[in-house]
């Protein structure tokens, strides 16, 4: 027969063993081992924002399409950067993890991507985060990756400003043609292997007096619309027939 009094003992022990605290960052629920979050002080202690800064560069060419690659750089000096994110307007794009500093977003370039607004927001690791956005108008597409010989461009307009366009008439053979759009007009660009022809209305006061033309090796862009005649030729190159005016 057990006493009572060897009872009561048990009983205290078990309850006194059931205090015993544990080792530090454990506790007892149920008979499991639950580990107990362990805060980062320095992460509470971090109130300040990231740093982050875009920049932008346009690779490809007008035939094969544009890509603007966008590059964040981002800083925090005190809880590290968590992840970087590319929004375009209200939706996100793409999320890079890591410590940086360099996060590279390309984006294959179309002519609505003009309307949008890219923004770009860091993360460091305590959750504070700060965003640094660039307009579609102020991706300069052409600008940035201008093709050599367009300056002519410049030059048409400048005519047309001070008065009638130039008339010409353009035949012969051509090679490194590029077609793009710029300020929403089409224009041609190549090298003049050989090509022959007149232009008019250089003198303002002698307009009906022709210049011939005789370009090898010339570079020129013209209006695409003034293009006539354009194909392939044996040796690989292309033969060219146009006219119009210059005015744009």
């Amino acid at each position: 027969m057990i006493k009572k009094g060897f009872v009561v003992v048990i009983i205290v022990l078990f309850i006194g063993m059931s205090l015993i605290p544990l080792a530090d960052g454990l506790s007892l629920e149920k008979n499991v081992l639950i580990e107990n979050p362990v805060q980062d002080s320095e992460l509470d202690d971090d109130t300040t924002p990231p740093i982050i800064e875009i920049t932008y560069e346009v690779r490809g060419n007008p035939i094969d399409g544009w890509i603007v690659l966008f590059t964040a750089e981002a800083y925090d000096e005190e809880s590290g950067i968590d992840r970087v994110e590319m929004w375009i307007n209200d939706e996100i794009i793409e999320t890079i993890k890591g410590p940086g500093p360099c996060y590279t977003f390309p984006i294959s370039w179309c002519k609505e991507l003009t309307k949008s607004v890219f923004t770009f927001i860091a993360y460091n690791g305590a959750g504070l985060s700060s965003f640094d956005s660039i307009a579609g108008t102020d991706i300069k597409i052409y600008k940035s990756s201008q093709p050599e010989g367009v300056d002519t461009i410049e030059t048409t307009r400048a005519v047309k400003l001070d008065g009638p366009g130039w008339k010409f008439f353009l035949f012969g053979h051509i090679m490194n043609v590029e077609i793009f759009d710029y300020d929403g007009i089409k224009f041609f660009n190549a090298t003049a292997l050989h090509v022959r022809g007149m232009v008019w209305n250089l003198f303002r006061n002698y307009p009906n007096i022709p210049l011939p033309i005789n370009w090898i090796g010339e570079k020129f862009c013209i209006p695409y619309k003034l293009v006539k005649i354009i194909f392939p030729t044996l040796t690989g190159h292309n033969f060219l027939i146009a006219f119009g005016t210059m005015e744009i």
